[in-house]
């Protein structure tokens, strides 16, 4: 989203986009007559001189510094940010956005949306190396004896290891933060656009003609990745950049919708895991029943926490169907209207973005068969309510968590199970066979099912509860969620 927080398109409203006591202010101020001269007519073609793009590791360097703060207050216009962009003809992915979502929830969702896969098949060839070299080399295997009961029968195994846990969640942070410079060693980079670093911030002529050509840049996208808030769907300009995608009659295939609260669903329950997972190396050492109840009470210690954090996401991620089924391009709102059509502590005047967009609008969707008394932006409407609605929610789902994201989640799982590869040796026969069956049986099956009714819960909880005022009543809400979690997930387990 390119001028979110600004709200504005042309260079009249350059002086909206800093506060009156930023840097930027009294330059702006002096170009107030070049502001007047330029057109505000929306475009869908770039001139050479603002047609860029910037390479997706540097918009996701120094773990997301670009997307923290907001467009407003002279952020973003250093030479040095600015000088990250570079001139290009075709564009991988149009990030969508808007600035009032918290930068680090955003860096965290594009980290999962493109770096997670990478990470996660890293960090298995890393642990799974380290599980097979501790089935060789018993001096891995630093952790003292354990039992293991299998089909009712006890046996013991000497000694066990936590190189390919440890090991393999260091990989995947790592690679989870710095794919895409890993990635430039083979491959190109990946082209994306972010409004910040490739609308020129500090030159009006230039931000106008790239605030005007948001169409442009849309029109030489392959993709549209939208990372979703519940303020998306409020903004003028971020309707405006699905509208224009839908009036270039592009393909709703290539829309990404990314919720940003679904990427810290994933960043929570992957913490929690990673937490439970260590603990239970352990806890292992445990005879049978002491370690039974050390892992329960170890479960609803270390789930608490990402629970309650999930209760309070779960709000957002709920509001994504209704939003879309009750669309209203009227409804969305914009800084000039906002502001009664005058940047804030003048007398200066600014002219309607509205009209501006509903204008485009009516070129977009004016041949298109209209219902009786329907205008193009209620045919507008009624295409982002069924057609993109539909597309959408069936990909996405609002609440709805995929089995690849369950997965991503659950990785630590996988980890753990790679410091027992040694334990098939002990195991002889029929039990190795059942012990094989059960690891591969909780790695695909049981821990992504538990994720995604940890969900399903909390969605249930806050329903009937809600997200109470007061901290203790919010704490026990939490605490019935998870202990219906756990009780789903020892049927699973054991059921």
């Amino acid at each position: 989203m390119a001028v979110d927080g600004t709200e504005s398109q042309n260079t009249e409203l350059y002086s909206c986009s800093d506060s009156q006591n930023s840097p930027a202010w009294s330059s702006t101020m002096a170009n107030s007559r070049a502001v007047r001269r330029f057109s505000r007519i929306l475009s869908e073609t770039l001139e050479p001189d603002i047609s860029k793009g910037v390479c997706l590791e540097d918009c996701l360097q120094n773990f997301g510094t670009h997307w923290i703060g907001d467009i407003t207050g002279g952020l973003g216009t250093t030479a040095k940010a600015q000088d990250l962009a570079r001139c290009v003809a075709d564009i991988d992915d149009f990030l969508s956005h808007d600035w009032a979502t918290k930068g680090y929830l955003k860096f965290i969702t594009l980290c999962i949306l493109y770096n997670s896969l990478p990470a996660a098949m890293c960090a298995v060839i890393v642990s799974g190396t380290f599980g097979t070299l501790e089935i060789f080399y018993q001096p891995l295997r630093r952790m003292a004896a354990m039992q293991l009961i299998v089909a009712g029968q006890t046996y013991e195994v000497d000694s066990v290891g936590y190189f390919g846990l440890g090991m393999g969640m260091l990989t995947y942070v790592f690679v989870l933060m710095f794919w895409q410079r890993i990635r430039t060693c083979l491959w190109p980079s990946k082209v994306v656009f972010m409004d910040k670093l490739c609308i020129h911030q500090t030159n009006p002529e230039l931000k106008a003609k790239g605030i005007l050509g948001l169409a442009g840049f849309l029109s030489v996208s392959e993709r549209l990745v939208v990372l979703w808030s519940p303020r998306y769907f409020t903004r003028l300009w971020c309707v405006y950049e699905i509208a224009s995608w839908m009036g270039m009659r592009k393909s709703l295939r290539n829309i990404e919708i990314a919720p940003v609260a679904q990427g810290a669903f994933v960043a929570c329950v992957m913490c929690g895991m990673s937490i439970l997972m260590t603990l239970l190396v352990w806890l292992a050492r445990l005879d049978g029943f002491t370690y039974n109840v050390g892992m329960g009470a170890t479960t609803v210690l270390i789930i608490i926490v990402p629970m309650h954090i999930i209760r309070h996401l779960v709000r957002d991620l709920r509001k994504m169907p209704e939003q879309i089924s009750e669309f209203d391009f009227n409804n969305a709102e914009c800084f000039c209207c906002a502001h009664e059509h005058a940047i804030p502590g003048t007398d200066i005047r600014i002219s309607c973005d509205r009209e501006v967009i509903n204008n485009k609008l009516r070129e977009w969707f004016a041949d298109e068969t209209l219902e009786l008394g329907e205008t193009p932006v209620g045919l507008f409407n009624r295409y982002v309510r069924r057609e993109f609605g539909k597309h959408i929610t069936k990909r996405v789902g609002g609440s709805r968590v995929s089995y690849f994201l369950a997965m991503i989640a659950c990785i630590p799982g996988w980890l753990f199970i790679t410091d027992r590869f040694h334990i098939l040796e002990t195991v002889d026969g029929f039990p190795a066979w059942r012990l094989s069956f059960h690891y591969g049986a909780v790695t695909f099956g049981v821990f992504p099912s538990i994720i995604r009714i940890a969900l399903e819960i909390s969605i249930i909880v806050d329903r009937c509860f809600g997200v109470r005022k007061c901290l203790v009543a919010d704490l026990c809400v939490t605490a019935l969620g998870v202990g219906l979690t756990c009780l789903v997930g020892l049927g699973l387990m054991y059921g």
